[in-house]
């Protein structure tokens, strides 16, 4: 897609810079805000998965003392 937006930008009529320079922030803020998400996901499913070990390791220790 970044060669795509270079390519439009190498064609584009005198006066468009703005709308290209444009274009190019946005594909930067979108990656960017990917980035985020997909850190955030990846770190409330290790958290998510600690908390489903550490119960199932409280439920197994009770079930034990039974």
């Amino acid at each position: 897609l970044a060669d795509a937006v270079e390519a439009l930008a190498r064609k584009a009529p005198a006066g468009s810079e703005g709308t290209v320079n444009f274009i190019k922030q946005a594909l930067s803020a979108a990656q960017a805000a990917y980035e985020q998400v997909n850190t955030a996901t990846r770190q409330f499913v290790q958290v998510a998965e600690a908390n489903v070990q550490g119960a199932a390791k409280a439920a197994s220790g009770s079930a034990k003392k039974r």
